[in-house]
């Protein structure tokens, strides 16, 4: 997350999107300084959950609220969102709306699965289960969409974004988790740090592995 923030002035506000019980709330307010946190997540247990646990040293809110109806008013620093924007059906529309929150001269910081091969957004096809101790027994368990971008439609994605003034991304090629189900044996688990802001040419700084370009 340093790398992220780097360069920001303290103190700043947070819009955690997916952010379960708040536990990225917490980490965060104890290493950085903190004016506000909001941390969002459709799963209402979740939200009722922080709230009875979560103790930060900031002001914060919790809410069980969905991005993509929320009001773009003066927006936050920095947007967060782990392990919620490629779990969505509509993926655009959520990076859309995120980056709607962003306020000029912040960033957008999301975590995303990358190939060089063929990507994919097709629930039947990649999915992990909502609950990851389920095996997936019956049809009746629940499942989230496993979305799996191609590198350089990635970047073409990111480039529609009004204002993008620079991104920063780190990545490893890892194995997916046992409990996903997709077409994939490794994929590239990359983090991006997008900056909002007025740029003739937007930066890119990656230190991703090379080999992640090959026939992509």
């Amino acid at each position: 997350m340093g790398h992220f923030m780097d360069g920001m002035n303290a103190p700043f506000s947070v819009l955690d999107v997916g952010c379960g019980c708040g536990g990225l709330g917490k980490a965060l307010s104890e290493r950085y300084q903190i004016s506000m946190y909001k941390g969002i997540d459709i799963n209402l247990p979740n939200i009722e959950a922080g709230k009875k646990i979560l103790s930060l040293t900031c002001p914060f809110e919790l809410s069980c609220e969905d991005v993509a109806k929320m009001k773009a008013d003066d927006g936050y620093d920095f947007v967060i969102s782990f392990s919620c924007i490629d779990y969505n059906l509509e993926v655009k529309e959520m990076l859309d709306a995120c980056w709607a929150q962003v306020k000029s001269g912040g960033r957008l910081i999301l975590s995303v699965r990358l190939t060089n091969e063929r990507g994919i957004n097709d629930i039947k096809q990649s999915y992990q289960p909502v609950d990851i101790e389920s095996e997936l027994s019956s049809e009746a368990d629940e499942v989230a969409n496993y979305v799996v971008f191609n590198c350089n439609e990635f970047f073409q994605t990111i480039k529609t974004l009004d204002n993008l003034a620079g991104a920063t991304g780190y990545g490893y090629w890892g194995v997916p988790s046992k409990t996903a189900h997709t077409p994939y044996s490794r994929l590239c688990f990359s983090v991006f740090g997008l900056e909002k802001g007025n740029a003739d040419i937007p930066y890119v700084n990656l230190r991703l592995p090379l080999d992640l370009f090959d026939k992509a």
